[in-house]
């Protein structure tokens, strides 16, 4: 019994050792929640206006959520003002230069996993990895065309843009000074915004003369967002 006691013991001994090594080795941040302001600036264009390039520039601009999860992982979630859109540039023998613009203008809510890649954080600033979602909400559009001199336009499917956009986003975030971050992210919409409903025979036609003989199939966003963000909380 002696015996058994003793091993007893040591056994309840041993355990609360290794409880205060693992307290130790815990993650336990001084602060879990920190808020920020995030601006920056859109460069994207369109698949389906048969042209190539983001040439269309807008800005990108909001508000900003952290939350610490581990000591290499972050959950963000931000709320974003949007500019995005398609920018088209072409000659002819008439006018030297025609520049047809579709701007829209969403309101955009993206969660995002930041990992960082980088594991000696005392010495040195996190490069981070960041991926994830976001929902887009159309507000408006502004569209500037001439309508007699184009087949095909923007104006004419404008109502029949879907006012919800899902985006797939990854993209990397630098520490530069102490709470003042820049960044890139790849934004590519998973949905289309715009989708025409051709019948059996139009989409035969279709098939046959080639996505040039026929007006707009669809519409589907993808930019780039070059950003600063600075953390205020």
């Amino acid at each position: 019994m002696k015996r058994l006691l003793n091993i007893g013991i040591l056994g309840m001994l041993l355990l609360f050792a290794l409880q205060a090594t693992a307290q130790k080795r815990r993650f336990n941040p001084k602060q879990r929640f920190h808020a920020g302001i995030i601006v920056g600036a859109n460069l994207s264009q369109i698949d389906g206006d048969r042209f190539s390039g983001y040439d269309k520039r807008g800005i990108v601009g909001g508000l900003q959520g952290i939350a610490v999860i581990s000591r290499r992982i972050n959950l963000v979630t931000e709320l974003l003002y949007s500019q995005k859109g398609s920018r088209i540039e072409y000659n002819d023998l008439l006018f030297t230069e025609k520049k047809r613009i579709l701007g829209l203008n969403y309101a955009e809510a993206p969660i995002l996993v930041r990992i960082k890649l980088i594991s000696d954080l005392e010495n040195y600033r996190p490069l981070e990895l960041e991926t994830g979602f976001s929902i887009a909400r159309l507000l408006s559009s502004d569209i500037r065309e001439e309508l007699n001199r184009l087949d095909y336009s923007f104006t004419e499917v404008a109502t029949d843009f879907k006012r919800t956009d899902l985006n797939y986003i990854i993209g990397m975030h630098f520490e530069l000074l102490p709470n003042f971050n820049l960044g890139v992210r790849s934004n590519i919409s998973l949905t289309n915004f715009y989708q025409d409903e051709l019948t059996e025979e139009e989409k035969r036609q279709r098939a046959r003369f080639g996505n040039s003989s026929g007006p707009y199939t669809l519409f589907r966003n993808y930019h780039l967002s070059f950003y600063a963000s600075y953390q205020i909380y």
